[in-house]
């Protein structure tokens, strides 16, 4: 079974139950039969056309995996979504042998214009719709679906907002010869670390590339996990789920329908470095508590706490801030990160790494801040360690906060990272 029913109820959380039918269209470049399924959101009218999905599955071709695929995206998105078909009927919608499936991948991968004319059959099917709004058309594809849809990005095409590509055979995409055209949609991709298709060669290769054609991308690698995570024998519960709350949150945004805009309570300031931009808390924000902490050996350190307001009694997690190439002060940089994250009802603490006498150094002369912050990230980790360790130990201790010791994460910006 390509497709776990756990995602299904994992994932279903969206507008409710969709309408799914079966639908035959024809490739209008080449005349092939084609089949597919469309799922159509509950209420959908053509008052308020929806944004819509086409699914470009994995070399097995579109099945009841497929159409599974397809109720997902349109119940929990509330999209119209097509299962499209990229074999025809003289193909055979769904090859069984690995002889066969690797014939038709093979087929499919090496030649541009036919997988192109495939997507655009599916794009004409949508575009008759009166249900779809035709200008947010997004392409999802799995394994030879996730290729496809990339080469589609890669060749300039325009007609959609946005391609993800689970487990996408990057190393076939990067070995294909395209003409350097831009790259319109927006590009996500998806890859397992352990998967031989997605090689990290590959993976450096297609940064390049989309670079090059000035692409707005995001890519995300899931550690231990192989090919056809998310679609396919290798699926995997836990990163399956997670890849596709990416995705939503992705799609979403190529959409318009959501956008991530910094509501963290800051306003531009001036870093103590010299010409050196930063953001300060805005002035209706009260400045956080400071907290005194030492090392074992007594260095010395003051850090700054942000608690959540109606915080419940209940043990809370916490995150430890490490800063950048500055020392964190009860209003800057680090504070507003604390504040946003005490907003998300986090015990935040913006930790010093630097000390109250700065180590001895002049940290506004960069020729002094430069070497000491070598010394730290790199000639004397166990000195940087040991001060993290100091700033983990003091917000497990901070007076009238409960804090859980066993959920406390670290945060760093640059340096801090």
């Amino acid at each position: 079974m390509k497709l776990a029913a756990a995602i299904l109820s994992i994932l279903a959380t969206g507008a409710g139950a969709a309408t799914v039918t079966e639908v035959a269209y024809a490739d209008g470049n080449d005349g092939s039969s084609l089949f597919g399924y469309l799922a159509t959101p509950d209420g959908a009218t053509e008052d308020d056309p929806r944004p819509a999905i086409i699914i470009l599955g994995d070399w097995g071709g579109v099945d009841e995996s497929e159409k599974e695929r397809a109720e997902m995206f349109t119940n929990d998105g509330n999209y119209v979504t097509m299962a499209a078909a990229v074999y025809n009927s003289e193909d055979g919608p769904n090859p069984e042998s690995f002889e066969d499936r690797i014939a038709l991948a093979t087929k499919y991968r090496g030649d541009p214009e036919l997988s192109k004319s495939r997507v655009d059959a599916a794009l004409a099917v949508l575009r008759e719709n009166p249900l779809v709004d035709s200008s947010r058309v997004a392409i999802v594809g799995y394994c030879l679906g996730g290729s496809l849809g990339l080469n589609y990005a890669l060749g300039g095409h325009e007609e959609i907002a946005a391609v993800a590509a689970f487990h996408g055979g990057i190393n076939t995409v990067v070995a294909g010869d395209n003409d350097v055209l831009p790259v319109a949609p927006k590009v996500l991709l998806l890859s397992g670390g352990e998967d031989s298709q997605d090689s990290t060669a590959s993976i450096i290769k297609i940064e390049d590339i989309l670079n090059e054609r000035n692409a707005t991308w995001q890519i995300t690698r899931y550690s231990d996990v192989d090919h056809g995570f998310a679609l396919g024998e290798g699926y995997d519960p836990y990163v399956g789920h997670r890849s596709h709350q990416n995705f939503y949150g992705f799609v979403a945004e190529a959409f318009g329908e959501t956008a991530f805009v910094a509501d963290a309570p800051a306003v531009a300031g001036e870093s103590v470095l010299p010409n050196w931009p930063t953001s300060v808390l805005s002035p209706d924000r009260t400045p956080l508590r400071e907290v005194k902490y030492s090392t074992d050996d007594g260095f010395a350190m003051t850090g700054y706490v942000a608690v959540p307001e109606n915080a419940p009694d209940g043990p809370l997690p916490a995150v430890v801030i490490i800063q950048d190439n500055t020392k964190p002060t009860s209003t800057e940089y680090e504070s507003v990160r604390a504040t946003m994250l005490a907003d998300l009802g986090y015990v935040a603490f913006a930790a010093d790494v630097f000390g109250d006498d700065d180590g001895g150094h002049d940290l506004t002369d960069r020729s002094q801040l430069g070497p000491y912050m070598a010394e730290l990230r790199v000639d004397d980790i166990d000195l940087a360690n040991a001060r993290v360790n100091a700033a983990i130990d003091a917000v497990k201790n901070i007076e009238g906060v409960n804090v859980d010791p066993d959920r406390i994460a670290l945060t760093g910006y640059c340096f801090g990272g």
